[in-house]
């Protein structure tokens, strides 16, 4: 290949991924099987099958009849045909023929679940296939791409090569392995035909395709995603193959002629071979009655291809977007602290913020200043200055019953319990059955000179006369003396948000005034005079 030819695939590929601002899916055919495992395709796979089982004679007379169904119309394609024609005599040969019983031997427990005998003999030939050459610089170059900027890949071939290629990509068999789930649509691999690792997936025969077809409305939409947010580039296939045109004939219904156009630029369809005319040209094909434009690289050397991947500009981490779409999705019914991403505050942030405000999702690592486990000590400012955001559910159903084993002297509950529903822990409603009122909270050390603290305050038994008296830095740690209808806690907030304010304008590091027993005692009995009520009146 020459330099042009080259430098004309990396502008194109990349100018398409770059527009689209998303990496790429790729759809991958068995030509690319071809390429890199040296498996064939799927009418030779047909033939080398017959050869081992029921011989190329037979083979000759039931492939004669399979064109000639087509040819009257029988049928709608030979090969889907003439994989049905086959499976009965083979099945017979590989359970009858005592050639076959170390095979029978190996797969006895799948011949006793009913499992077509074919359909394993042909996941055997596959899976026993290897990388040809694995130092090989265009498979290098894929390798590379895949790493960080592959979102994922479809794939209508059987074999284990493109979860070797992307061996952290998550694999999805069949359509129902795709239909019935939630994908995240970044780092999966979706083997929409079947897979080896489940021969009675496979879509072989005529059968299998018209079942394939009466759900593929289904796997369309899945597929709709995927066609109109992410470029897709087609590669190891022919632009005459069946399994294409069903696909993007499918896609264009459900897209419609009104959004035909986003589609156009974002598919390359790669065509092995050379042209003398330039590797790079508009290719515009009829998809039942839609015309559909794509960009067409005829070349033989696909390593400027997943160059063009491998260097385009870094938007953002794929294992990262995996797993956050994937907490996203289980957030509204699942809550689980020990998975790698904890998401907190999604609900109460989303609602606090103006229409006319864009969010900002925050990450951090687990044991760092961001991203941490959730601490007594978050609760506490939390409770002072609403600034956590945390989701209520998240913090009683995960958090309250082991803080508080944690912490023998309490902490702030009412806050999230008035905004909860369902049923709490039993070190919880310990907790609200002996936070009652401001008693609740007084040690014997404060009980036994309570009298004579109060009459020492005498007239000035509330927030703002302690201050007055004792002054603001030190007025907290008086306040327990005070009576539930001597506090006002509109007062209390205002002066410990103030505490908190002081506290953080005096070092870089942590509020330290958030581990002071007696500040954690008023912000206690803030909780409960601002929030027990709403509680109980739910």
């Amino acid at each position: 290949m020459n330099e042009k030819a080259r430098e004309d695939i990396i502008n194109a590929v990349g100018s398409v991924i770059e527009s689209a601002n998303r990496y790429p899916f790729l759809f991958v055919g068995s030509g690319l099987s071809k390429r890199y495992l040296g498996t064939p395709s799927w009418e030779p796979l047909l033939r080398e099958l017959s050869e081992k089982t029921i011989g190329p004679q037979e083979y000759m007379r039931l492939s004669a009849r399979a064109r000639t169904a087509e040819r009257r119309g029988e049928t709608d394609s030979a090969l889907p045909y003439l994989a049905q024609l086959m499976e009965d005599p083979i099945n017979d040969c590989i359970v009858t023929d005592e050639a076959f019983s170390s095979f029978r031997a190996a797969h006895n427990s799948e011949l006793l679940a009913g499992i077509s005998p074919m359909r394993m003999f042909i996941a055997d030939m596959l899976a026993a296939a290897n990388i040809v050459n694995p130092t090989d610089r265009e498979l290098r170059e894929l390798v590379r791409a895949g790493k960080d900027r592959v979102s994922g890949v479809i794939t209508t071939n059987y074999d284990r090569l493109c979860e070797t290629i992307f061996p952290d990509f998550t694999p999805y068999v069949g359509q129902d392995g795709l239909i019935f789930r939630d994908p995240s649509y970044s780092r999966e691999i979706y083997e929409i035909h079947g897979s080896v690792n489940d021969p009675d997936s496979l879509v072989i025969t005529e059968s299998d395709y018209r079942e394939f077809d009466r759900k593929s409305k289904y796997l369309a939409a899945k597929m709709l995603t995927v066609f109109m947010e992410y470029p897709i580039i087609f590669l190891g296939y022919s632009i005459s193959d069946q399994n294409v045109r069903k696909i993007l004939g499918e896609v264009c219904q459900c897209v419609g002629p009104r959004r035909l156009d986003d589609l156009r630029g974002r598919i390359v369809f790669v065509q092995y071979g050379a042209t003398e005319e330039g590797p790079i040209s508009t290719y515009t094909e009829s998809f039942d009655g839609h015309s559909l434009s794509m960009v067409s690289v005829t070349t033989d050397d696909f390593t400027p291809i997943f160059e063009a991947i491998g260097n385009s500009k870094k938007l953002y981490n794929t294992r990262f977007i995996r797993e956050i779409r994937s907490d996203i999705y289980n957030l509204a019914s699942h809550i689980d602290p020990s998975r790698e991403i904890v998401l907190a505050g999604v609900d109460n942030a989303l609602a606090s913020l103006p229409d006319t405000k864009k969010a900002i999702l925050g990450i951090g690592i687990v044991g760092e200043e961001f991203g941490m486990p959730i601490t007594a000590q978050d609760l506490y400012e939390d409770v002072v200055l609403d600034n956590k955001h945390f989701q209520p559910r998240l913090i009683v159903d995960a958090y309250l019953e082991i803080l508080l084993k944690q912490n023998s002297g309490g902490l702030p509950i009412y806050k999230y319990l008035s905004a909860y529903n369902g049923i709490i822990g039993e070190r919880t409603q310990q907790a609200v059955d002996r936070q009652t009122c401001v008693d609740s909270f007084r040690n014997q050390s404060i009980r036994q000179t309570l009298s004579g603290q109060r009459n020492r305050f005498a007239g000035r038994l509330s927030v703002e006369g302690l201050i007055e008296a004792v002054g603001y830095e030190k007025a907290y740690k008086h306040m327990s003396i005070l009576d539930d209808s001597e506090i006002d806690w509109q007062a209390l907030r205002m002066y410990l948000t103030g505490l908190l304010d002081a506290d953080a304008e005096k070092a870089d590091a942590a509020k330290s005034i958030l581990f002071d027993p007696e500040f954690r005692r008023m912000v206690r009995v803030y909780d409960l005079l601002r929030y027990r009520s709403i509680y109980l009146d739910k």
